[in-house]
């Protein structure tokens, strides 16, 4: 071994780490709150995305709807015309009886 250096595989006091004195540094911690904020931000970026995922579904149910409203419409109009022409069927057929 070179002169000067000790055998011992200890380190010298002055040598120590500093997350074995005192416990975590304050880079340690900052370190972690970089870690957290980073977690958060992909935290909130999956719920901004499922929310516009729901967004989507309901303007795509809205759509879905109002077609339905559409289709039911044009039933009511279809069932009064029906309607209309079958009481002016009726009237004709009564107006052919009296003239005959």
């Amino acid at each position: 071994m070179p002169a000067g250096r000790a055998s011992s595989p200890l380190k010298s006091p002055l040598k120590k780490s500093k997350s074995t004195v005192g416990g975590p540094s304050t880079g340690d911690y900052e370190h972690m709150l970089v870690d957290q904020q980073h977690q958060m931000q992909m935290i909130i970026s999956e719920k901004e995305i499922e929310i516009e995922r729901l967004k989507t579904t309901v303007m795509s149910l809205n759509t879905k709807c109002s077609v339905v409203d559409d289709h039911l419409e044009d039933v009511k109009n279809t069932n009064a015309r029906l309607d209309e022409s079958e009481q002016m069927r009726a009237g004709l057929q009564d107006h052919i009886v009296d003239a005959g």
